[in-house]
């Protein structure tokens, strides 16, 4: 057997695999997934498994790129236009994250639970962290002001993980755009127009 038929199986077994765990990951959360269940749904022999993950976490780890994939195509497919941007009308890639995420919502709510051992936030806030920074860059070649592109980056990055995750605990009550639009008032104006509102 040639190198690429041997390559082409193991590719093959690995989406098998994964395929199988996204799946179970819409019925019930990491924590609650046995690697027996996992080879049920693959209808793949635990031996097999053994041979390409060490174990479910391992499995999890490498379908992360897959969804990080989708979540930036899905993005990327926005069209960009020059204009300002208000609360009314917030950039179309925040719109599209919580689109995305309401889409897939029963996949993002079992990743998103148990936010105190959870192996998917700090790699979620990473990858939007880098994602934010790369469109900063795109648009703020000289900063103009003491907070550097990296700093601002975390905050949103932290600020939209956290919202998201809260947003799944409300059962996605609020509708994605509404989503997009507060986020990204608070993100823009921050929080003391809304408190002087308040106070008036």
């Amino acid at each position: 057997m040639d190198n690429n038929s041997v390559d082409f199986r193991v590719k093959r077994t690995e989406k098998m695999l994964l395929n199988a765990l996204f799946i179970l990951l819409e019925k019930k959360s990491i924590n609650k997934i046995t690697i027996n269940d996992i080879c049920v749904e693959a209808m793949i022999h635990r031996t097999t498994f053994y041979n390409h993950y060490v174990d479910k976490y391992d499995l999890l780890e490498s379908g992360f790129q897959i969804i990080f994939d989708e979540l930036t195509t899905d993005i990327n497919t926005v069209q960009e236009v020059i204009t300002e941007h208000t609360i009314d009308n917030p950039p179309p890639h925040f719109v599209r994250i919580f689109q995305h995420i309401r889409h897939k919502e029963k996949l993002y709510s079992s990743l998103l639970e148990h936010k105190s051992n959870n192996l998917f936030i700090p790699i979620l806030n990473d990858y939007l962290s880098k994602n934010i920074m790369e469109r900063l860059n795109s648009h703020i070649s000289t900063p103009g002001s003491s907070i550097s592109n990296s700093f601002i980056a975390q905050f949103c990055a932290g600020a939209i993980v956290n919202i998201i995750c809260w947003w799944i605990d409300q059962k996605f009550m609020t509708p994605p755009e509404t989503m997009a639009s507060h986020l990204y008032g608070l993100l823009s104006t921050g929080i003391t127009p809304i408190l002087q509102n308040n106070t008036n």
